[in-house]
């Protein structure tokens, strides 16, 4: 009864996963990719660079996960003119050690059995809420000015009573933080705050952020190990 994009997500392994295995095990004989989808309220709130960051701490952190550009922006497309990227074959280029899939070819993207797969699913109004709902982890990218907050009314009015979305504000004051969660009601306990990270690749800024987002699906004491690099690196 399961859909393709419901289907994929389990991939018969044959052994019992050892105990150093990254990957969350659900059952002795299963394999489970972790499927990522992140949009914004609004135009320009960072969405991409969300994705990109996400991509990189995954992969700072001793998992694999690649970033897909699902939105028809094509953004991606235009990297090479900017930076040095590698092209590994037609829609697939990788970028400071990142996986970038410039369309979404779900045949190839599964050969490379990565552990989380980050969909960029550019605007809210835009993306296919049925197929954004199925993801494991849901992000919505989110701002606090004056014109952005309205924003926000339809993203509450389509996700209805659910509430296992993860909303991500940028450039918000301190001061207003605590203000912001109580006027998040339902979704209050999955409500956070990125630091200023104006770098294209970028998985230290906010990896606290991205830590607590992720919990339920990584092993912290693989984190913890990371941890301390990352604060090295910091200071």
């Amino acid at each position: 009864g399961m859909q393709y994009n419901d289907a994929i997500r389990f991939r018969s392994q044959g052994t019992v996963a050892s105990s150093g295995s990254r990957i969350i095990v659900q059952k002795p004989s299963i394999r489970q990719t972790i499927s990522v989808g992140v949009c914004g309220a609004l135009h320009r709130l960072g969405t991409t660079k969300q994705a990109l960051h996400i991509t990189k701490f995954l992969n700072d952190s001793g998992y694999t996960a690649c970033y897909i550009e699902d939105n028809g922006r094509g953004h991606m497309d235009t990297l090479k003119d900017f930076y040095h990227v590698e092209v590994q074959g037609e829609g697939h280029i990788v970028y400071d050690g990142i996986d970038i899939y410039t369309n979404v070819n779900m045949a190839r993207i599964l050969e490379r059995r990565y552990d989380f797969l980050i969909f960029d699913n550019g605007l809210f109004e835009e993306t296919s809420l049925q197929q954004f709902m199925t993801r494991d982890i849901k992000i919505i990218c989110a701002g606090s000015t004056p014109w952005e907050a309205p924003h926000l009314s339809p993203v509450f009015q389509n996700l209805g009573d659910y509430t296992d979305v993860h909303f991500i504000f940028s450039f918000t004051p301190k001061s207003m933080e605590i203000e912001i969660q109580k006027l998040m009601g339902r979704f209050s306990k999955r409500c956070w705050f990125a630091g200023y990270a104006p770098d294209f690749i970028d998985g230290i800024t906010n990896h606290a952020v991205y830590r607590e987002v992720f919990k339920s699906f990584i092993h912290d004491a693989q984190l913890n190990r990371k941890t301390g690099l990352f604060e090295r690196i910091k200071r």
